[in-house]
């Protein structure tokens, strides 16, 4: 037999040897994989700001559930429903239209709601809110615009498919008496770019939620930006569990439940990571009754879900 077929045979019936090796290891080096559990949150922020303010959180129900964290998000919140009903995640936290849209295609779970902190405390401590509420901001060099100038304006916003994005900002012009089908509205996906656009003038008006210029301020000028109005309070995003998951996966579900609560114990560490998150804490107390608000203004405003 030619010595360049035996070398071949050689390396054929070795390397499945070293594939065992590497995979099983021996002794005291043998690698262990780790079950996975799967966690989805909106993508609100650029993956920077989402990794100074989630990483922690993320870290800790790892270590919490001893398991490896997946943590699932989507190209933009446009795409979060599509996201969460393909990959299936053990929760994930969303905002309160995505959850009734979830609700009535899915079935899915309200299993806790996030209290969050007020804007000045994002970075540390702050008013508890059960609540939040959207802000409407505006390019402008000194008065604060009003809301009738939005009228045939271009408006940013991160998608049509959040409450404290689009609904809720709606909502506050219509009460207004403001034209707001006149207006041209352009999706830019996250919120920092829709204050980024007001902020370059890009955009006459912006849609937010609560908390974001504050959490922007060291990142975006924003000198021209003004605070046009504030929407109604909603109730808060809330934490979810698709039905069939439940069904398979409950025990992970509850261990991620129960780790997700055990943060409202007072330690630094729990106060830390909260912090980071721009929470303030973690309540089981909450139900699907408490977004028909968001049903009923859906309704009123026409908009399909």
């Amino acid at each position: 037999m030619p010595w360049m077929v035996k070398a071949q045979i050689g390396v054929a019936l070795l390397l499945p040897l070293i594939a065992f090796a590497v995979f099983c290891g021996c002794g005291e080096h043998r690698i262990v994989a780790l079950p996975s559990v799967k966690v989805a949150l909106e993508p609100e922020y650029p993956l920077h700001i989402m990794a100074e303010r989630y990483n922690e959180l993320m870290s800790y129900l790892g270590n919490a559930t001893k398991r490896r964290v997946e943590w699932i998000s989507a190209i933009s919140s446009e795409s979060m429903i599509a996201t969460i009903e393909a990959r299936k995640p053990d929760i994930a936290l969303v905002d309160p239209l995505h959850y009734v849209i979830l609700r009535k295609t899915c079935g899915a779970e309200p299993l806790l709601k996030v209290l969050l902190q007020s804007p000045s405390g994002t970075r540390a401590g702050g008013e508890v809110r059960e609540s939040t509420r959207g802000v409407i901001i505006a390019h402008a060099d000194e008065a604060k615009p009003g809301l009738h100038e939005l009228e045939g304006s271009v408006v940013a916003v991160p998608s049509r498919q959040l409450l404290f994005g689009f609904v809720a900002h709606i909502k506050t012009c219509k009460d207004a008496g403001v034209d707001w089908r006149s207006a041209r509205f352009v999706v830019e996906r996250r919120e920092d770019r829709v204050v980024a656009a007001v902020a370059l003038g890009r955009a006459k008006f912006g849609f937010i939620r609560e908390g974001t210029l504050e959490l922007l301020s060291g990142i975006i000028d924003l000198s021209k930006v003004r605070e046009a109005s504030k929407t109604y309070p909603y109730p808060n995003p809330c934490f979810v569990c698709l039905p069939d998951v439940l069904r398979r996966r409950k025990k992970i579900v509850m261990e991620l439940k129960e780790a997700l609560l055990k943060l409202n114990e007072p330690s630094p560490e729990n106060k830390r990571i909260l912090s980071l998150a721009g929470w303030a804490g973690i309540t089981e107390e909450v139900s699907d009754k408490e977004y028909d608000v968001v049903r009923q203004l859906l309704t009123e405003l026409n908009l399909p879900y």
